[in-house]
């Protein structure tokens, strides 16, 4: 097959030489690809901002049999997510739902389900927010990427019944074990684990239960986000055996940032 040609997403780029790129791609049809982008580096390349995180492509690559990596031939961009306002922080939260998707893929794996979610993610985008309004609507978006993509990878554990007595939860606080991977409800838990209030639940399943742009769009208690925030990135770090390098960045951003919905610990 010496062109791979459909839809596709830019995850991230590395410097080859003076003129070139390799950009790595997330594809419907093929899973995550690498490819030489020619003369991607020049000012006034062909390519245009097609290589901008989270930009959705047309993309045609030519790959010669035995070689490591295939060769740009042509991208047509779809969308670009940075035609709204809140210009910085769409930035910003593009690179770490890229850094989401390539941690949590694999090459050659098409994965339809992530990438139904990634153009999701998109259009919850694809929304007029100024820099501040931007921070609280993102932060409860990526809450929402994180929690469907550990979903969809079969790392989010069911709180619906507690793993030990099997009793319905039902809306009641419950405890999360992250080395056993399960939720115990008040009856069977000690002093363990993680609390999720019943608040927490109810949000985690709005996650599960709306589209992305609709529950960013609420205005949502802020200690409950962090909740949420807290039981998704020690569930990234357990799985990934460490922390996605974009998050600490983007929490010490928004750290003096008045309207920041919350602070880590």
């Amino acid at each position: 097959m010496p062109f791979l040609n459909g839809e596709a997403l830019t995850l991230r780029t590395y410097d080859l030489d003076e003129a070139d790129k390799i950009v790595v791609f997330f594809t419907q049809r093929y899973g995550k690809i690498r490819a030489v982008a020619p003369g991607a580096k020049r000012t006034r390349s062909r390519f245009g901002s097609a290589f901008e995180p989270l930009t959705y492509l047309q993309l045609s690559v030519y790959e010669k049999e035995g070689a490591e990596l295939g060769r740009v031939s042509h991208t047509d961009i779809l969308y670009s997510p940075y035609t709204g306002g809140g210009h910085l922080y769409r930035t910003i939260y593009c690179s770490y739902f890229c850094e989401l998707i390539n941690e949590f893929t694999q090459a050659r794996d098409a994965n339809d389900h992530i990438f139904r979610l990634a153009l999701a993610t998109l259009q919850a985008l694809d929304t007029q927010l100024d820099d501040e309004a931007m921070i609280p609507y993102a932060e409860r978006l990526a809450r929402y990427v994180e929690a469907w993509m550990l979903k969809l990878e079969g790392y989010w554990p069911s709180s619906a019944v507690c793993a030990r007595c099997q009793a319905n939860t039902g809306a009641e606080p419950v405890r999360f074990y992250l080395n056993s991977a399960t939720v115990l409800c008040r009856r069977c838990s000690d002093k363990g684990g993680l609390a999720i209030s019943s608040e927490a639940q109810a949000v985690i399943h709005d996650i599960f239960h709306q589209h992305p742009a609709e529950f960013a769009a609420e205005p949502l208690n802020s200690a409950r986000i962090g909740e949420i925030e807290q039981i998704t990135h020690r569930l990234i770090v357990h799985h990934l055996d460490r922390p996605l390098k974009s998050h600490a960045p983007i929490k010490q951003l928004i750290k003096g940032v008045k309207v920041s919905p919350w602070q880590p610990h």
